[in-house]
């Protein structure tokens, strides 16, 4: 418990010994580990790296004899599959330590000492490290060093180190075995740093000093002289003595390789192994790291000696009071974490290894190792292994193959088969890390692997990844469809009807009537009793719309009898630790079934989601309106269907939806993006919708200089967030009441900001004065007609077929298209502002240079718009202003006395709101009545 206290983010466990003998038998090249860490599990995609020379050797100091090297397997590899990441894990009977360092920071993974378990823990645990290294400061790097670029291409050339290991290291870690375990492991996580920068390094010898050694200084100089007085000459390019004294490291020079005196190549550091019983490699990491950096010829990132101009890097030394030489301007402490050469880790923003050795510091160092003369090449070891292997934008023929680029690959081969099939077909020197794959069949699963070549040396074929195509249409391996349009009832066609238990029918997302389900978040359920005729044990997809309005249970979905190794369960916005989270159970509710999302806002306003579990491609997605919210490398699975299915809540009123939802359904497969984003705005494959992307100007606030409608209701925050038509007492019909802006809708600027609201309305083209269906939706300054959610197309429910399109505004004449539009669930672009679009009627728009807006000036919501006489427009603004001459001014309003829409309202003056009704009535009296153009 007292590694729990010192460390919030810990967390404990035992490892399978039985596997790590396994994995130790077979010496297995790859590997996937994964971390029950305290914040969800931790996926480490790992492949073997070979960190010692072929002549690697242990020798102990009591006999000055080799012995045999203890059994132990290393990797390298990344996190989560995020190219960005870093993993370095090595493995021996037992035992499993390494460091891992991902977007969350730096973490550590090992044995606690003197305790039968394991802990996994953030750095940022860590009381500060009171490192500080005490390698004189060299010279300023030459500019044909290259100082202004990063490493790259693999370094052909080897460094073989040489490492000594104190006495007093043996003694704190009790045994031969556990020291050599020890510092191979450190060994193989500071090397990691070196190969993610392009430069091979490998450990040549081991010497312990397993008997009491004669180095026993105080300080790092002291140290480092005994290693340089002892020490005459070493089994490799660069000595390093490790020891646990002497307050932090040294370096003998800046130009250790080749040099003609050894002492010159030698550095000494002061390492940790455990802070209260918990093991804190990633401090020795970094230290020794930082002092073979030296002798590979890299100053302090805070020293006066880079940017080609004598400054420093970065100026975290310096503020944690530790000056170099110069008189240099301090630098800025860079925000993202320091660099393997600064003193970041004296600042709070620390070291972060994803950062590696900075561009500057890594160039140094290649530049360095490539042109050493006494370095020999490195031996034919391939690639590495690929990680990251990706298949996007499938379609139902195609798939985009991808893979992260691999340091030093001249090229990829690629095999790829449908699953289960008895061979391959194999691409071969693929010069890039993706590769469009033709020819596939709909709804088939597809495995596929890859492989890197580097001059003429292939590694081995990466862990084989797996995907499922499109199908032809939403309705292929569809098994429920619950549109709740005033039914509880499977309208997929196979029956899996439901049972109604409390919820209430309630508006859609569009307002439609009767459209959805309302649940108290009491008692209010629907059950299914067929669940055991489903057949999702391993791949399914599920869709639907939701409206919470409350963080609790709002349990979508949850088979019961519930059953904690192999749960089913949908719940948005599940409060349960705290937070307000995503819950997506399909399995083991703590292992590979599970995929949560922690921490997300409730806006009280309708979503969409999908989740998918898919054993093909091994993972569980989460995705919200569209996009992909969540990704985990692990597949769940079912075994027990023999149960009912609740959709809105069981048990207790704590998990049952306070909210309402929608167009519920089910596949047995895993759906695409594409697919996804097509059930976003389409509706479901059993109750599809017509969609309509129009785009029309409103004439009040054009500007024909840019094309483009001013936004000052927008930046002024005058938009309201409700559809302003139900109160207007414009009709509406089958849709459209009630409707919200989604959340940070209203907040983008640009050519895509909203400006008003519209009335979108669905007419019968041969007796269009009958209004079939009308929809509110938004204009942004471009004048494209959006949903909600700010880009979406206007949908309606009706069959595909020809249909009128009518845009109505609050204060502009509405205008229709002159003919019947055939529209489908494919978007059709319905372009008013061409002056080509027929419209109903004579002059209905007005036109503005090459351009077409509506008019504008409809105070009165008449259908007209009148300068003089009764039921003008103009007088209403005159009232509004009030007083004895009409030279005020209302401001700050959102009204359809607003003719420009400039959130003010004005009856003389500069951008007055009378002017613009008396350019639309035209002619050469005011007496004209513009006279809307519907039917």
């Amino acid at each position: 418990m007292r590694a729990a206290r010192a460390f919030p983010s810990a967390s404990m466990f035992s490892t399978n010994d039985r596997v790590l003998e396994e994995l130790l038998r077979t010496s297995a090249r790859t590997l996937e580990l994964i971390v029950p860490a305290r914040q969800g599990d931790v996926h480490l995609r790992l492949v073997v790296s070979d960190r010692m020379t072929d002549e690697f050797q242990v020798i102990l100091a009591s006999t000055g004899r080799p012995i045999e090297a203890p059994p132990g397997l290393h990797y390298v590899g990344i996190v989560n599959d995020d190219p960005n990441t870093l993993a370095a894990i090595s493995i021996f009977p037992g035992q499993v330590m390494g460091i891992v360092s991902d977007g969350h920071g730096d973490h550590v993974l090992g044995p606690m000492e003197g305790r039968d378990a394991h802990v996994y823990y953030a750095t940022k645990d860590l009381p500060p490290q009171p490192f500080v290294c005490d390698t004189p400061e060299g010279a300023a790097p030459d500019e044909e060093d290259g100082i202004q670029e990063g490493g790259g291409d693999r370094s052909l050339k080897c460094v073989r180190f040489y490492w000594e290991v104190n006495h007093d290291v043996f003694l704190a870690k009790g045994s031969v075995v556990n020291t050599v375990n020890f510092i191979t492991a450190l060994f193989n996580q500071s090397a990691a740093l070196y190969t993610n920068g392009g430069i091979s390094v490998v450990l040549n010898e081991v010497y312990v000093w397993d008997v009491p050694s004669p180095c026993v200084g105080n300080t790092q100089l002291e140290q480092l002289t005994c290693f340089q007085n002892m020490r005459n000459s070493f089994n490799g390019d660069l000595a390093h003595l490790v020891g646990l004294t002497g307050g932090g490291g040294r370096a003998a020079s800046l130009a250790g390789l080749c040099n003609i005196d050894n002492d010159n190549s030698m550095c000494y550091s002061n390492i940790t192994t455990t802070f209260q019983n918990v093991p804190t490699y990633s401090s020795s990491v970094f230290v020794v790291a930082h002092e073979q950096g030296h002798l590979l010829g890299s100053n302090h990132t805070h020293a006066c000696v880079w940017n080609g101009n004598n400054t420093q890097i970065d100026g975290c030394g310096p503020t944690a009071g530790y000056p170099e030489g110069g008189t240099c301007a301090t630098g800025p402490i860079p925000p993202s974490g320091g660099t393997i050469m600064s003193y970041c880790h004296l600042n709070a923003v620390g070291i972060n290894f994803n950062n590696g050795f900075g561009p500057q510091p890594l160039a140094v160092i290649t530049n360095s190792v490539a042109t050493a003369p006494c370095l020999i090449t490195c031996a034919s070891v391939p690639c590495g292994t690929v990680f990251g292997s990706n298949a996007t934008s499938i379609t139902a023929t195609t798939a985009v193959l991808s893979w992260m680029p691999t340091t030093g690959a001249v090229s990829y081969d690629l095999q790829w088969k449908q699953a289960g099939a008895p061979t391959w077909n194999t691409v071969l020197a693929i010069s890039g890390t993706s590769y469009l794959l033709s020819g596939l069949s709909a709804w088939t699963n597809y495995t596929f692997q890859v492989r890197t070549n580097c001059s003429g040396i292939a590694s081995e074929y990466a862990p084989a990844a797996g995907f499922t195509t499109a199908g032809n249409s939403l309705s292929d391996g569809l098994v429920a469809c619950y549109p709740f349009n005033n039914s509880p009832n499977d309208a997929s066609g196979n029956g899996h009807n439901g049972t109604l238990e409390g919820p209430m029918p309630t508006a859609d997302r569009y307002g439609v009537p009767n459209a959805a389900y309302a649940f108290d978040g009491v008692d209010d359920r629907i059950a299914v009793t067929d669940l055991n005729t489903w057949a999702i044990n391993n791949e399914i997809s599920i869709s639907f719309w939701v409206k919470a309005v409350q963080s609790k249970g709002n349990l979508i979905v949850w088979a019961w009898p519930d059953i904690a190794s192999d749960r089913f369960l949908v719940s948005p916005h599940y409060f349960h630790t705290g937070s307000n989270d995503f819950a997506w159970t399909f399995g083991t509710f703590d292992g590979a079934g599970r995929c949560y999302y922690t921490g997300y806002p409730l806006y009280g306003e309708w979503e969409h989601y999908v989740v998918t579990s898919s054993a093909v491609s091994n993972t569980m997605k989460i995705y919200k309106n569209g996009s992909l919210f969540d990704n985990e490398q692990h597949a769940g699975g079912l075994t027990d269907l023999n149960r009912t299915l609740y959709i809105g809540g069981f048990f207790l009123p704590n998990f049952h939806l306070n909210g309402s939802l929608d167009d519920l359904t089910f596949h047995r497969r895993e759906l695409t993006a594409g697919e996804v984003m097509q059930l976003y705005t389409s509706g479901t494959p059993c109750a599809p919708r017509i969609t309509v992307a129009p785009k029309v100007f409103l004439d009040g606030p054009y500007v024909e200089a840019n094309q483009l409608m001013s936004d000052v209701l927008r930046s002024a925050s005058l938009i309201p967030g409700l559809e302003p038509y139900t109160a207007l007492t414009f009709p509406m019909v089958a849709g459209g009441t009630g409707t919200a802006i989604s959340n940070g809708v209203a907040t983008p600027t640009g050519n895509s900001a909203i400006i008003d609201w519209v009335l979108v309305e669905l007419r019968q083209p041969s007796s269009p004065y009958a209004v079939l269906a009308t929809r509110t939706g938004l204009i942004q300054r471009d004048g494209d007609v959006v949903g909600m959610d700010g880009s979406s197309p206007v949908a309606f429910d009706a069959a595909p077929g020809n249909y009128a399109i009518a845009i109505r505004h609050r204060n502009h004449l509405g205008v229709m298209t002159g003919a019947g539009i055939p529209l489908s669930s494919v978007p059709v672009a319905v372009d008013f502002t061409n002056p080509a679009t027929a419209t109903f009627g004579t002059n209905a728009q007005k036109p503005v240079g090459a351009r077409m807006a509506m008019w504008c000036g409809e105070v009165v919501a008449d259908g007209t718009v009148r300068y003089v006489g009764n039921n003008n427009d103009r007088d209403p603004i005159l009232v509004a202003i009030g007083g004895s001459t009409p030279t005020s001014t209302v401001s700050n309003v959102y009204s359809p006395l607003d003719v420009n829409m400039d959130g003010a309202i004005k009856y003389v003056g500069n951008g007055n709101d009378r002017d613009p009704i008396l350019t639309t009535v035209g002619g050469s009296t005011p007496t004209n009545v513009r006279v809307q153009q519907l039917p």
